[in-house]
């Protein structure tokens, strides 16, 4: 009897440490366990694109604060192969459009990763990501714009049940954007 309660101690002290994979239409989800220090945590993140197109994504850790009182932001995000610029360019003015009327307003940022390449991003942050993964939820297509022209444009099929398993994988509620 003693050895099962210290073995159902053990898993319920246990840090989560599952890591997967998951499509969903045109979204696909990543988990994957991260040391922090002396604790894990898991990263969750649900993106479009990539195989050389700019990525767009959402990302939180099971160590955050979530949702309801938090939510992830909404990232574009391009890295550039060595030696060569990024579309985005520091300071640039970005627009992330869904479905032609719900518009976001944000400025790249970009920096050398440990390797020399060159990444840029952009973010809508809390509290305005709320609205923008609303729009994204009931959307069919966000365009993304950079000073008014066109970057990239990503299918929203798929987007809400790879948000549902982000927040999943990483202990969060869903509540707000659904």
């Amino acid at each position: 009897m003693r050895l099962c309660t210290a073995g159902l101690l053990a898993l319920i002290a246990a840090p989560v440490t599952a890591e997967g994979f998951w499509t969903y239409g045109s979204w696909k989800v990543f988990s994957e366990t991260v040391s922090a220090g002396n604790y894990l945590h898991l990263n969750c993140t649900a993106y479009t694109g990539g195989d050389g197109d700019p990525l767009v994504r959402i990302s939180i850790t099971s160590s955050e604060v979530g949702p309801p009182a938090n939510f992830p932001s909404v990232y574009v995000q391009e890295n550039a192969p060595r030696g060569y610029a990024t579309a985005m360019r520091q300071g640039q003015n970005v627009a992330l459009v869904v479905d032609d009327h719900s518009d976001y307003y944000t400025q790249a940022s970009t920096f050398y990763d440990d390797d020399g390449i060159l990444q840029a991003y952009a973010g809508v942050g809390h509290p305005d990501s709320l609205s923008a993964m609303r729009a994204m939820r009931q959307g069919d297509m966000m365009s993304v714009y950079l000073d008014g022209m066109p970057f990239t444009h990503v299918d929203l099929v798929g987007f809400t049940a790879a948000y549902v398993k982000a927040m999943d994988e990483c202990g969060h509620s869903s509540v707000g954007v659904l």
